[in-house]
C-alpha cells in the first residue's frame, strides 16, 4: 500500500497544511508520542502497519493540541494590545495634564496635556527631572515632599507653582499617586494636574 493513499497520512498531512505559519520547531511535541515513533523500526512497522497508524494519530493529535495552544495565545496576546492601545489613548488624549516619574522624580512618560501646560515637547520631557519646571522658591519644600510620598502613597491637592519654558511661572493643583512592588519599593509616581488655579508674575 502507497502511505500516499493512507487515510491516516493524509489526516496527518491536512492537520499540517492547515497551519502553514505554525513553528513547530519552537514547541514540544509530547515525549511519549516521539517515543512510540523512535521504538518503531521499518520491519516492525512492515508488519504492524497499526503500530504506525496508531502514532501517527498521536502525533496528529498532539499538533492538533499545539496549534489550539498558539492560536489561543495569539488571541490573548491580540486582547492585551488592544488593552493597551486602549489605556494609551486615556492617557494621551486626557484634557487634563499627566506625568509618570520614577522615585526620583524623572519624568518617564507626558501626555500631551502636561507638554503644551510646560511649553516643551512630549519627547523632550523624558529624561527630565521634573524638578526643573519647578520655581526656585518652591525647590526646597518640593524636594521634601517627593521623599515624603514614599510614606504617604497618596496626596491630593497639592498646591505646586510649574515654570513653563519661555512662559510665566503657573500655580496648579495636582493629585499624585505612589505605586510600588511587592517589596514596598518605589515603581512610578503619577502626578495629574488636575486644574491651573492661576497665573502668577515673575
Amino acid at each position: 500500500m502507497n502511505i500516499n493513499d493512507d487515510p491516516v497520512f493524509k489526516a496527518l498531512l491536512s492537520s499540517l497544511n492547515t497551519n502553514p505559519g505554525f513553528d513547530f520547531t519552537k514547541h514540544e511535541i509530547p515525549t511519549q508520542k516521539c517515543l512510540k515513533l523512535e521504538s518503531l523500526d521499518t520491519k516492525q512497522s512492515s508488519l504492524q502497519p497499526e503500530l504506525l497508524y496508531a502514532a501517527l494519530e498521536e502525533l496528529s493529535t498532539g499538533i492538533e493540541e499545539l496549534s489550539e495552544k498558539y492560536e489561543a495565545l495569539q488571541a490573548a496576546y491580540a486582547v492585551l494590545q488592544a488593552r493597551q492601545q486602549h489605556y494609551h489613548n486615556l492617557f494621551e488624549l486626557a484634557p487634563e495634564g499627566y506625568l509618570v516619574t520614577n522615585a526620583q522624580g524623572i519624568i518617564q512618560e507626558a501626555n500631551y496635556a502636561a507638554a503644551s501646560l510646560l511649553n516643551v515637547q512630549q519627547y523632550y520631557l523624558v529624561g527630565k527631572p521634573l524638578m526643573s519646571f519647578i520655581s526656585d522658591a518652591e525647590s526646597n519644600r518640593f524636594d521634601h515632599q517627593l521623599h515624603q510620598l514614599q510614606e504617604l502613597q497618596k496626596l491630593k491637592d497639592w498646591q505646586v507653582v510649574l515654570c513653563p519654558r519661555q512662559g510665566k511661572p503657573v500655580a496648579v493643583d495636582m493629585s499624585v499617586s505612589v505605586y510600588c512592588d511587592s517589596q514596598g519599593n518605589v515603581v512610578s509616581i503619577h502626578w495629574l494636574i488636575l486644574h491651573v488655579t492661576g497665573l502668577l508674575n515673575r
